[in-house]
């Protein structure tokens, strides 16, 4: 298959499951979208590889128990929902993609455009 090409339901296969180091951030850009996936000890996540309030990218953020670690500001971004649990920040929530494991294998749903510039983290 090649390596954009989707199964009947959208979803595109990425890597191994024994592939991604639980607790570490793993970067991918899949059919231009720039997105970040994480392994936790039950759950694979994938969310958008830019945080919501200065744009940065987010492949240098720490992962703890359940939640990321924006490497800018500190802001903490639920793995599951991508909603900020920093009391008080008012940042809106990171984008969140579909993922599911198939015999070992994480795939990612992502949307069929173009992501646009707001969908785009802000290289230093």
């Amino acid at each position: 298959m090649h390596p954009d090409a989707s199964d009947p339901d959208g979803y595109i296969p990425l890597i191994a499951q024994d592939a991604l180091v639980p607790g570490r951030v793993h970067a991918f850009v899949v059919r231009h979208w720039p997105i970040i996936v994480v392994r936790t000890a039950d759950q694979v996540h994938a969310l958008l590889n830019r945080c919501s309030h200065a744009a940065a990218p987010l492949d240098d953020a720490r992962v703890r128990r359940d939640f990321l670690i924006c490497p800018l500001h500190g802001a903490q971004f639920d793995l599951a929902t991508g909603s900020c649990r920093s009391a008080g920040s008012g940042y809106l929530p990171i984008r969140t993609f579909p993922v599911r494991v198939t015999d070992g294998m994480i795939a990612v749903r992502v949307p069929d455009t173009q992501p646009t510039v707001d969908d785009l983290p802000l290289r230093p």
